[in-house]
């Protein structure tokens, strides 16, 4: 991988990641606004977040040849996701105060079978990332024609999603073609590789355009799927602009390093900031919120990523 890709990738995945955490902030005390914001954030942070995933999950894959292989591949994945998965899921049941252990067990296989409803809900990514690492293998033994007509059904089954939250299968329709499309850039576009800023500008138009029609005229579920697509080179555009700002570009890089680790770690400095806001009654107000807002946001990241350091230090002792 060439070091413009690393770089970009980079870019993008710290520009993801604090889009992720600007959208975790949605507190009884926040004014409207904000609220319209988080909705609208969410309409296309976790596709585009998903689509670098699965770009990095393919670009960073090692050919796979036999059974004994694919099952030290989910070992591997396995001793990566899950004991931290499973740790910062029981602090957080902790934190929640269960009544007994009943509650406390019932709250613990939550994170196993229904994590959306879990006290844990911001790990529904870490347990879906898990998922589309123990499928790749056999995604990417498809050839590129299977892949793409892979990506059309995906596409087909995410316009009418099941209504479930077991083993997060509602996410998972809604956002695998997100996924397939990551892997298809990855492997055959040379998407990344051949960015030219010429191509985000008008995707960026158009990404204002419609955001703009989304906010006039509200829901609409067309208008809702176009702007997570193209919201995908749109943020690419804005990534790549900003890392031609030397202190923003080594400010994503930082960030997409510790990516892991800040998912894991940044809602417990959310929440405990704004348990301190919490405590007065200027937060509603327009000017007050944006900067707790930025003052949340950089200081959650960065904790989250000191921590991580920290944590991995020690484990290393």
């Amino acid at each position: 991988m060439n070091n413009r890709r690393i770089v970009l990738l980079d870019l993008m995945q710290g520009l993801a990641m604090i889009l992720v955490v600007i959208g975790h902030h949605l507190f009884p005390f926040m004014p409207e606004w904000y609220r319209a914001l988080h909705y609208y954030i969410y309409l296309f942070h976790m596709p585009f977040f998903i689509f670098i995933s699965a770009f990095l999950i393919r670009y960073s894959y090692k050919e796979i040849k036999n059974t004994k292989e694919y099952y030290l591949y989910i070992l591997r994945k396995a001793r990566k996701f899950i004991p931290p998965y499973l740790v910062i899921g029981v602090i957080c049941i902790i934190l929640k105060r269960p009544q007994n252990i009943t509650e406390f067990c019932h709250k613990t296989a939550l994170l196993i079978y229904e994590p959306l409803s879990s006290e844990a809900t911001f790990l529904w990514y870490i347990y879906l990332l898990f998922i589309f690492y123990l499928i790749s293998p056999i995604v990417f033994f498809l050839s590129t024609r299977n892949k793409i007509v892979l990506l059309a059904i995906c596409f087909l089954i995410s316009l009418q999603l099941p209504e479930t939250n077991y083993f997060c299968i509602s996410y998972f329709c809604k956002l695998s073609p997100f996924y397939m499309a990551g892997v298809l850039a990855a492997e055959r576009w040379g998407a990344i590789n051949k960015f030219n800023p010429m191509w985000g500008i008008p995707a960026l138009l158009c990404f204002c355009v419609l955001s703009v029609t989304h906010f006039i005229i509200g829901y609409n579920h067309v208008l809702e799927i176009a702007i997570s697509w193209i919201a995908i080179p749109s943020m690419t555009y804005i990534a790549w602009l900003l890392g031609n700002i030397h202190i923003l570009r080594n400010m994503l890089t930082s960030i997409s390093i510790n990516c892991f680790g800040i998912y894991l770690l940044h809602m417990f400095f959310i929440q405990g900031i704004a348990l301190l806001f919490s405590y007065t009654n200027v937060v509603c107000t327009t000017q007050v919120a944006l900067i707790y807002l930025t003052i949340s946001v950089i200081t959650s990241i960065t904790m989250a990523a000191y921590s991580w350091k920290g944590l991995n230090r020690l484990l290393k002792l």
